[in-house]
């Protein structure tokens, strides 16, 4: 669900791949990635493309080119772009396509894998509510429908990753280890109106297992907050969500509300 109460499925296909991934010894108490600047999904249902694309695989582009900052020119990848061509189709009551179906963060991989990507000033992100005109809702911005992101294939094949690997969200080492060697972890999670309203200072230390679906993305931790400790999650809502977007979830409430698996991509 997004920040208007729209409701943003992100299913993740049930397929296993076999990694390899070096678990850390002797990880810090504490660490950060660098992440993208914090994105607003608005009323598009794009949570899934928002993690895989532009969280993850922004920060994949970044490592892949040794960067030392984020560019929307250079190393950011177009949710837009891959969410047009992965999303759930979903028609409302004026007989438009609406923008509304969430997507699969799974498909968003395999599609950037597939086909690639292109960067973000090539296809902005639109947070559009309704391709066409008609009163449910308006149509704030380029749509979302296949006809936008088509045009680019062409270039898109220059920004292929590579496939994603998946591990519990028990696996604490592999989580860690994933995100101090440059891999944001993605997730889907239930969320509540808590989740949903938090401000300064909430950590997501409660919460329900039947709530609304949501995709979001892992990018540090700290072991000292909460009972013993806290992974930092960074998600879609703008920079006015939470803390400047993300959110602190202890270790307990992470297996509570966190799907079984959690998923990054592999290595360069």
């Amino acid at each position: 669900m997004d920040s208007s109460g729209n409701t943003a499925y992100s299913v993740i296909l049930p397929f296993t791949l076999n990694y390899q991934l070096s678990i850390v010894q002797n990880l810090p108490v504490s660490y950060k990635m660098k992440v993208p600047p914090v994105i607003d999904q608005a009323g598009e249902g794009s949570c899934a493309a928002m993690s895989a694309t532009y969280y993850a695989g922004s920060i994949y582009m970044y490592k892949k080119l040794n960067s030392t900052t984020f560019s929307y020119f250079t190393n950011i990848l177009s949710p837009e772009y891959v969410y047009d061509r992965t999303k759930i189709i979903n028609i409302g009551q004026s007989g438009f396509e609406t923008c509304q179906g969430g997507s699969n963060t799974a498909l968003n991989w395999q599609f950037m894998h597939d086909t690639g990507n292109v960067l973000f000033s090539t296809l902005p992100y639109s947070g559009a509510c309704t391709i066409g005109t008609g009163p449910n809702p308006p149509c704030s911005g380029n749509g979302c429908d296949r006809s936008i992101s088509t045009p680019y294939d062409g270039v898109a094949a220059s920004r292929k990753t590579p496939l994603y690997s998946k591990c519990y969200n028990t696996d604490f080492a592999t989580i860690k280890s994933a995100i101090y060697q440059g891999r944001a972890v993605c997730i889907g999670s239930s969320i509540d109106t808590y989740f949903l309203n938090a401000g300064p200072g909430w950590i997501w230390s409660t919460g329900i297992t039947n709530g609304s679906p949501h995709a979001l993305t892992v990018v540090g931790w700290d072991d000292r907050i909460g009972t013993t400790g806290a992974f930092l999650i960074v998600n879609s809502y703008g920079v006015d969500w939470c803390d400047n977007g993300y959110v602190w979830c202890t270790y307990e409430n992470f297996v509570h509300v966190t799907t079984i698996y959690s998923y990054f991509l592999n290595d360069l």
